[in-house]
């Protein structure tokens, strides 16, 4: 059994004292934390991870400034494939779909509305099947 499963089974057990949450063969106190309470209250601090990704992404954009178009050029002729998956690997993953505005429309509301528009442009309003010249008149909205 593990540190952490000892001092766990410990208090599913229902033992809270600090002295029920030695570790078998060990001085060392395990703290009783109570359940979703972190181990660490100050946590990491607020931008440690992401001084380590700016470092690297400004080292990379140097060493590609310097050396980037050869290493394209060579990878693209020695290298095809690897070439291409890092083409597609910078594409987004999912295209976002649009929704069009008339995809509830059905295929009469459709044709009413494209002769409608026909006759607009031509500037000559024709009266539709039921004698309006709204297409979408009398639909529920």
């Amino acid at each position: 059994m593990t540190r952490n499963s000892t001092a766990r089974a410990l208090v599913d057990a229902g033992e809270n004292t600090a002295a029920d949450h030695r570790h078998p063969g060990s001085e060392n106190l395990l703290p009783a934390w109570q359940k979703g309470q972190s181990g660490n209250p100050a946590g990491r601090p607020r931008g440690a991870r992401s001084k380590l990704t700016e470092l690297a992404l400004v080292k990379l954009l140097q060493d590609f400034e310097t050396h980037g178009e050869d290493v394209i050029r060579q990878v693209r002729e020695k290298l095809p494939q690897n070439y291409l998956a890092a083409v597609v690997s910078l594409m987004p993953k999912q295209q976002e779909k649009i929704e069009s505005p008339f995809s509830d429309l059905s295929d009469d509301e459709l044709e009413q509305l494209e002769h409608w528009l026909a006759a607009s442009r031509a500037k000559q309003v024709e009266a539709l099947p039921d004698d309006t010249t709204d297409p979408l008149k009398g639909r529920d909205a």
